[in-house]
């Protein structure tokens, strides 16, 4: 069967105090930190430390490699190819990149579980002056690695996937910064999807419960609702971090779950 054997992350080293940027826009109290990408890095060049890092305590050839984001460094160019260079893989070694959504990070993660390749998640952040996405997200990469193993990190027990067209979030061509209507207008359409989701996936895998619960949305109003109906649930440690955001929240859980306990994800 093939399973998760290795992962690994990488967050820059950059912080911003959000006090000091509710300071500087005139906005409510806020307290923490915000990691933010340097200036001399992208969405690809973090690509490449997580997924460097993972290999150098796994080594491994990956079947594939798919490179998730919503910030990619190029367009109409395969920015993977990049990520495939600077790891030296072989040339046989498929490349793809999975752009555009926030939600591609899934595709790459079932593309990738299906032919035991490697799928890497990065973002960075930007949003509109004092916008959600400029306070409370994050930058960071992850990579996961699949593979044939007799005794995987985690094995997938059951995938369920709910699609429907909606326009609560959305970024034209050439915009830095994304657009969303009213989060309330998202989260009603969204929260029942995430309860359908998450009673579907835990019966397709033989469960009453999880033990852990990591929950991945931009909409703040779908997180929270989630949050109360999950005891255990959590999200990314850094805010919101788009195409990153996925593989960030699964890496914080495995990095304290136990063998044996499951974990549910909800995107």
């Amino acid at each position: 069967m093939t399973g998760l054997v290795a992962y690994a992350t990488y967050l820059p080293r950059p912080r911003v105090r959000l006090p000091e940027i509710a300071a500087t826009l005139g906005t409510g109290p806020a307290e923490g930190e915000r990691v933010a990408a340097s200036y001399d890095e992208d969405s690809t060049t973090m690509a490449v430390e997580a997924a460097a890092r993972l290999l150098c305590t796994h080594q491994a050839t990956p079947r594939a490699i798919y490179f998730a984001t919503t910030s990619p460094a190029y367009l109409d160019k395969t920015n993977a190819a990049a990520i495939h260079a600077a790891l030296a893989l072989p040339q046989e070694t498929f490349a793809a990149d999975v752009i555009g959504s926030a939600r591609s990070a899934f595709a790459a993660w079932r593309a990738a579980r299906a032919d035991g390749g490697l799928a890497v998640l990065a973002d960075v952040r930007t949003g509109r002056p004092g916008s959600s996405d400029e306070r409370f997200g994050g930058d960071g990469a992850v990579a996961l690695l699949f593979g044939d193993s007799a005794a995987p990190i985690a094995d997938v027990l059951a995938e369920r996937s709910w699609s429907v067209e909606i326009l609560d979030r959305w970024r034209l061509p050439g915009r830095q910064a994304s657009d969303q209507w009213e989060e309330r207008f998202g989260a009603e359409t969204y929260l029942p999807l995430v309860r359908h989701a998450a009673e579907a996936t835990l019966a397709a895998a033989g469960l009453d419960s999880a033990d852990h619960v990591v929950v991945v949305s931009p909409n703040s109003g779908v997180r929270k609702q989630a949050m109360r109906a999950f005891a255990t649930a959590s999200t990314t440690p850094i805010g919101h971090s788009g195409a990153a955001d996925f593989g960030l929240g699964l890496a914080a859980v495995l990095d304290r779950a136990e063998p044996g306990e499951t974990i549910l994800v909800l995107s």
